[in-house]
């Protein structure tokens, strides 16, 4: 990773719909409670950042990481990245708002030998009318001094201590990978899921770009939460070279676009009816 240096995105409420460059008067329509789908002693969480929190406190939570970091100045970073919804026109165009959707942090620190430890944590949150909540977490960390790597089993048995349920082993050669699933409410086996069926990357890297793509989101009810953890091997197989937290609510990001693609849709059908140019000389 190339580090920078501290940067904070500005960037407002108010969001940008691109393809007319008119602003947007967001109201939220939906607010899903923290802990849906989960056991009630279970906490969705990486690093005290829950799915489902609103945006605001998980850059606060981010932020004071930030400062709490032993990375020096030149060496650790805060960014806010936009994302985007878009709805397809007659036209065969497209129009697009933009929002506050990503906060990243990554961190460089001193490890016990001369290669540092490398860490980036990037949360994910819906648009506005959904309450712009954390819908996903991913975390990756690299020890590529072999003094600094954490044993597997250790990392393995916190995980299962924490949320009170056994992962699914997917050996994958020199890495392995390792699932945990809940559904309504309580763990459930995800032996017999399947990537399409249970994909720990939606609402992280799969954020569906148009309202068609949403209802194939967790479409059998198998998957409403899932932490998929990648570890490579490093000094043996009981040794984390690099890890990999991929944490996301399927069912809540579900509710959300639903409601976030639903509000953007009737803005979209204001602005058509509302909108009328000067007609050419005729």
């Amino acid at each position: 990773m190339r580090m920078t240096g501290f940067v904070a995105v500005a960037a407002s409420l108010a969001i940008v719909a691109s393809a007319h460059g008119e602003d947007i008067e967001w109201s939220q329509t939906l607010n899903l409670p923290k802990g849906l789908n989960l056991p009630k002693d279970v906490s969705a969480d990486i690093l005290g950042i829950e799915l489902g929190e609103p945006y605001a406190s998980a850059k606060v939570k981010l932020e004071k990481l930030y400062r709490e970091s032993p990375a020096a100045p030149q060496k650790k970073k805060i960014d806010e990245v936009e994302r985007g919804i878009s709805m397809v026109l007659p036209s065969r165009g497209s129009i697009t708002a933009r929002f506050p959707g990503q906060i990243d942090l990554t961190t460089i620190t001193p490890g016990k030998g001369r290669l540092p430890i490398e860490e980036r944590v990037s949360v994910f949150v819906s648009a506005p009318p959904s309450g712009q909540q954390v819908i996903g977490i991913e975390r990756a960390i690299e020890y590529p001094e072999h003094a600094d790597q954490p044993r597997v089993s250790e990392l393995l048995d916190r995980l299962k201590a924490k949320f009170k349920a056994e992962p699914v082993v997917n050996p994958k050669g020199g890495a392995v990978e390792y699932t945990f699933v809940f559904v309504k409410g309580r763990a459930v086996d995800p032996r017999q899921l399947t990537i399409v069926t249970c994909n720990a990357d939606y609402g992280i890297q799969n954020m569906p770009t148009n309202s068609n793509d949403v209802p194939r989101m967790n479409a059998e009810g198998k998957c409403d939460i899932v932490l998929r953890l990648t570890i490579a091997y490093g000094l043996s197989a009981d040794h984390v070279k690099r890890v990999t937290f991929a944490f996301s609510d399927s069912e809540r990001t579900k509710a959300n676009l639903t409601a976030d693609y639903a509000f953007f849709g009737n803005y979209v059908k204001r602005l058509q009816d509302g909108t009328k140019g000067a007609g050419p000389k005729l």
